[in-house]
């Protein structure tokens, strides 16, 4: 959605300069600088494609099988969303829809893994020039993230 692209395009601008000293914020208030670039992630993007139809696979998958009831309700609770989604999309399942996205993530995801999983999410990392190269969720998840393999 475009939306959620323009938001992508601000936010990656913002780790790349979030260090630079000399990149005027415009802000009145002084913002303190970052050292360094930030962790930079991508969520998996809706029905798996990027704008022009092309297949987009996640790097990694989170295990959210602990928490998809309360993401679900928190969703469920986003009503300008309901009535955006139903007026423009015709769709008013979504809370159902996004159920069904990390099910099937989740079948991904135990597949690359060689684990059940029943809900997942995926994410692509950003590692384009400057931005780290370690995977920090990983790092800090520890045994909720796994890998994507090409057999998936």
């Amino acid at each position: 959605m475009s939306d959620h692209e323009v938001t992508s395009l601000l936010l990656r601008n913002a780790c790349f300069y979030a260090p630079a000293p000399n990149y005027d914020t415009l802000s009145f208030t002084p913002v303190p600088r970052s050292s360094a670039i930030p962790y930079l992630y991508y969520f998996e993007p809706l029905d798996g494609i990027d704008i022009f139809g092309q297949k987009v696979r996640p790097q990694f998958y989170v295990d959210i099988s602990q928490s998809i009831e309360a993401r679900l309700e928190m969703l469920g609770r986003h009503q300008s969303q309901r009535e955006w989604l139903r007026s423009h999309h015709g769709m008013d399942d979504y809370v159902e829809e996004a159920r069904r996205r990390c099910r099937d993530a989740g079948e991904r995801a135990s597949r690359a893994s060689g684990r059940t999983l029943t809900y997942a999410e995926g994410f692509r990392q950003h590692l384009g020039h400057a931005y780290p190269r370690e995977n920090f969720l990983a790092q800090v998840l520890k045994d909720r993230v796994f890998p994507e393999t090409a057999s998936c």
